[in-house]
């Protein structure tokens, strides 16, 4: 039975019909579970967001153990994640998505790849190959785009003196 298609006759349920209804319905469809956090609430009933703990930057509780970064472009991402995910360090071997990665972050991570390697990079790779060592795989494996933004490049030096403000020669 197709959603509206109860219509008026759904409001003169009772609870046994309601869950003979919810009978029918497909487990999966439904939550797995309930969740209820005690949060600090202020005296007008808000969340006081004072008395909230302050999270640390420090490697959370994870399924694998922490691998460091052997190639330069894994470095490089390592640290784009660890700054996305506001950590202090990013194994080669660490799941963007099992450490609190989700689509916005993915969007930040992949604008700052871009930036950073002049590689295009969609945020669903981000996703779809969320561990540093896959995503610097990936990364090889893509060719090149010759619209992607350029590297940054480092400041140049001014090549000539810059002559003195008229205040500097007054004085």
């Amino acid at each position: 039975m197709a959603a509206g298609e109860l219509g008026e006759d759904a409001a003169g349920l009772g609870e046994a019909d309601a869950g003979a209804l919810a009978d029918g319905l497909v487990a999966e469809n439904g939550p797995s579970g309930t969740y209820c956090w005690e949060l600090p609430l202020g005296g007008d009933g808000k969340l006081d967001r004072s008395a909230l703990p302050v999270p640390s930057g420090e490697r959370p509780a994870v399924s694998t153990a922490y691998r460091a970064s052997e190639l330069p472009v894994e470095e490089t991402l390592a640290v784009i994640l660890a700054q996305v995910l506001e950590l202090d360090r990013v194994g080669a071997d660490d799941d963007f998505v099992e450490w609190g990665g989700d689509s916005l972050r993915a969007v930040r991570a992949a604008t700052q790849i871009g930036e950073a390697l002049g590689r295009r990079l969609p945020a669903r790779a981000v996703l779809e190959q969320p561990t540093v060592a896959r995503l610097a795989a990936h990364l090889a494996a893509l060719p090149a785009d010759p619209t992607a933004p350029a590297r940054a490049a480092a400041p140049v030096p001014a090549q000539r003196a810059v002559p003195p403000s008229a205040d500097a020669r007054a004085a």
